[in-house]
């Protein structure tokens, strides 16, 4: 689908980074025989995407191997605050295309260079190979986003435009390709995940000032909020889990370009709110305001969105304990569940994170604008 709008070594495999192109015959199976070309970028990527390998994430051929080689040029990544999954284990890839930076002038929103290629893997807990999500950056802000649904052996993966209940005999289900923008739609980039506030941290890997010193962004810091990390969350221990945790499955969508923007709910931290204590920054602004939605359930005590001290009266609690019944299928979303999509079990751990932040804010007046 199309919108408009990791260390010398990997610097080095970086600049050899090149594009993959291979067309294959789509389905919700894959075969064995899979194989990836080296030509260049194709122009049509709707009909040269069909695989996974065609995508470039493998050495020609290693998709079939137990042990799959990435190509030259990607790199997995780590965001530090992540995405509810259901419990799925997760690993993330990026490749830049050669020679290019990532342009981050407005630090808050990344403009990465076409041909720039990010995917990501879901495994079961028994780190079986479920499905591979894939972006690619065209001209014009546009991006090319597919799914893959791995087969039996791991030996392949096919792009599923329709989406796949209950993949590998899992409760995990492949989206539909139409959908992907419905959480990506939020961010000018379409790229969720790869930031500064994600990447900012101390430690070996891909950080932001891993990024810096391999020259591969084009403004590197802003003296006034910068710590030495690059762009961390200042606060305690407390907010900064929750605050994070509402940036990353929140933020996407509740943002001014968000699916929610109409809901008047600033869940995604910007760079400027960095300089502020944590009740003066737009998330908590946001959030200390009566509740414009209800009732909820058979709690008639909840009236804000947010009760500074009390999460039980918190809607916010209330909407992230929300959920359906997931081995039916097709899932029925409840009215009040949150997030509303990709997801249909309760972030046990997530939801304690949140709980605990609530319950330890000092009482503040409501935010009235």
């Amino acid at each position: 689908m199309r919108r408009n709008n990791q260390t010398s070594i990997l610097a080095l495999a970086l600049a050899a980074a090149f594009f993959a192109a291979c067309a294959s015959n789509g389905g919700n199976q894959g075969t064995s025989d899979e194989q990836a070309g080296s030509g260049t970028q194709a122009h049509d990527t709707d009909e040269s995407f069909k695989t996974l390998s065609a995508t470039g994430l493998y050495k020609n051929g290693s998709i079939a191997n137990p042990d799959k080689e990435l190509a030259d040029g990607v790199f997995e990544y780590t965001p530090n605050f992540k995405l509810w999954s259901d419990g799925a284990h997760k690993t993330r890839w990026i490749q830049l295309p050669p020679g290019k930076k990532i342009d981050t002038r407005d630090m808050d929103h990344w403009k990465f260079p076409v041909g720039t290629k990010v995917w990501k893997e879901f495994r079961d807990p028994d780190e079986r190979r479920l499905e591979t999500r894939f972006i690619m950056v065209l001209k014009d802000d546009d991006v090319f986003i597919a799914t893959f649904l791995w087969n039996s052996t791991e030996t392949s993966a096919k792009r599923v435009d329709d989406g796949y209940d209950r993949a590998r005999g899992t409760l995990h289900d492949v989206p539909e390709q139409g959908v992907c923008m419905d959480c990506h739609g939020g961010e000018a980039s379409s790229i969720l995940g790869f930031s500064a506030i994600q990447l900012s941290r101390s430690g070996e890997g891909v950080t932001f000032n891993w990024l810096v010193n391999q020259n591969l962004i084009t403004n590197s810091t802003n003296p006034a909020l910068a710590s030495e990390d690059g762009y961390t969350l200042p606060w305690d221990a407390q907010t900064n889990a929750a605050l994070g945790y509402l940036h990353a499955n929140c933020g996407h969508c509740h943002n001014p370009d968000g699916e929610a923007d109409s809901h008047d709910q600033l869940l995604r931290i910007g760079i400027s709110d960095l300089s502020k204590s944590a009740i003066k920054t737009a998330v908590f602004r946001s959030l200390n305001k009566e509740a414009d939605h209800g009732p909820w359930g058979d709690n008639d005590e909840i009236e804000n969105r947010l009760t500074p001290g009390d999460a039980a009266k918190s809607a916010i609690v209330y909407r992230m304990s929300q959920r359906g019944k997931p081995t039916r299928k097709p899932y029925d979303v409840p009215d009040d569940q949150m997030p509303p999509l990709g997801t249909e079990y309760v972030d046990m751990e997530g939801l304690r994170t949140v709980v605990a932040w609530i319950d330890a804010l000092p009482s503040v007046p409501q935010t009235r604008e």
